[in-house]
């Protein structure tokens, strides 16, 4: 039953780890998880006696309540909390995955930057839909063609 999977967790992390082969057990979206699992870890954390083993949560900071609880059965914790991508950096992942330089990319990661609030999820969630839209589109010569006056007022749609 879940008693014994929760032994069998703690017992196989033991035995995993050592001194020459650390483990770090990294959790995604920590805020969304289940309450089976919350139990899980809220066990091992409880039990934490582990020299060897380094968690680590990523979770958003809007939700940080929701894992609050958790974090604070540790006394060793690091809170590190992203910023938002600067305009620069948009510019960047944007004339990257367009494969140049010039206003026009500058003009569409302004754009970009403005409406994910430099989020970079949100950027890449952003680029992903102007191309399923054909707002970003390769040409047959290998060129991104796009123009940022339709995305501006497509964007204004979608």
């Amino acid at each position: 039953t879940f008693l014994k999977f929760k032994v069998a967790c703690k017992t196989f992390l033991r035995a995993m780890e050592s001194t020459n082969h650390p483990i770090v057990l990294f959790l995604d979206d920590v805020q969304w998880m289940d309450e089976g699992s919350r139990e899980l870890l809220d066990m091992l954390l409880q039990d934490f006696d582990f020299s060897n083993v380094l968690f680590v949560f990523a979770y958003r900071d809007e939700d940080s309540d929701k894992v609050q609880g958790l974090l604070e059965k540790q006394a060793l914790v690091a809170d590190i909390q992203l910023a938002h991508l600067s305009a620069s950096a948009v510019y960047q992942i944007v004339s990257s995955t367009v494969k140049t330089h010039s206003e026009t990319v500058r003009e569409l990661s302004d754009l970009i930057a403005k409406r994910t609030a430099g989020n970079p999820f949100y950027v890449s969630q952003f680029l992903d839909i102007l191309q399923q839209e054909g707002l970003l589109s390769l040409s047959s010569s290998g060129a991104w063609i796009f123009e940022v006056d339709i995305i501006q007022r497509e964007i204004m749609i979608l």
